[in-house]
């Protein structure tokens, strides 16, 4: 319990943007569990109500939250735990009849969870807290995906630019490599500008991956491969003749 409350701690500073240092000096000391709720969670609430959550996020915090003892006395909350344990399978027949199914994916949660029966763990500002920086941070990836796939036609239009610099670079006879590192020639400087434009828009979506702001299966994406492979082709001479023609001094 201690260490699913250190990852949930540890989860909603990272979901509401905590940049503190001392976050990634906690983890060296204290072993985080790597799990995280996956699927689909579906909570039989007692007015009648399924609730539907897809985001983990949401599911952690509100996992965890209900969990907690509160002012509770914990031989109370034993006590209760186990009540509840021996009513599960009443209780299980009980929600599959149930035909009122609330699905909060990518909805408001913290401002629906009283209105259907899952505000009772959930009571402490904290909490509330937590669930909003949850759909926040579901939101910012939703607005992330939609950024990078603007991005994609860009990308696709400048690596096609280098492309056939290279074409040409390598019909002058004196390469793409060292037309690059030159720099003599007006098609040399609009190959730069492409250069540095691709560069910028990677190192953005490298610090989205960086900071777990996109899908989990964004970098297994087949478009995402390909269109990697043919910038990183493209790009890593030119990468090499930038350094070499600055190195030159």
């Amino acid at each position: 319990m201690g260490n699913a409350s250190s990852v949930a701690s540890y989860e909603a500073c990272h979901l509401m943007g905590c940049r503190n240092s001392s976050l990634d000096i906690i983890k060296s000391f204290i072993e985080l569990s790597p799990y995280r709720p996956s699927g689909t969670y579906i909570f039989c609430t007692r007015n009648g109500n399924l609730v539907v959550f897809m985001n983990p996020n949401d599911v952690l915090q509100i996992l965890i939250h209900c969990a907690e003892l509160g002012e509770s006395d914990a031989a109370e909350v034993e006590k209760r735990s186990m009540d509840e344990h021996s009513a599960y399978l009443s209780e299980l027949k009980e929600c599959l009849g149930m035909h009122v199914v609330v699905s909060l994916d990518g909805g408001p949660a913290t401002t629906t969870l009283n209105d259907i029966g899952l505000g009772f763990g959930l009571k402490s500002p904290q909490a509330v807290l937590c669930l909003q920086a949850a759909e926040e941070f579901e939101n910012r990836i939703s607005r992330n995906l939609e950024r990078i796939r603007k991005y994609m036609e860009k990308i696709e239009v400048e690596v096609e630019k280098l492309r056939k610099y290279k074409e040409n670079a390598r019909i002058s006879r004196l390469g793409y490599y060292d037309s690059f590192k030159l720099q003599n020639e007006d098609d040399d400087f609009h190959a730069n500008e492409s250069w540095l434009e691709l560069a910028e828009i990677w190192d953005e979506i490298k610090e989205m991956l960086k900071e777990f702001e996109l899908l989990d299966d964004f970098e297994k994406k087949l478009e995402i491969i390909d269109l990697g492979t043919k910038y990183r082709r493209l790009v890593e001479p030119l990468d090499i003749a930038n350094f070499y023609r600055h190195s030159q001094g």
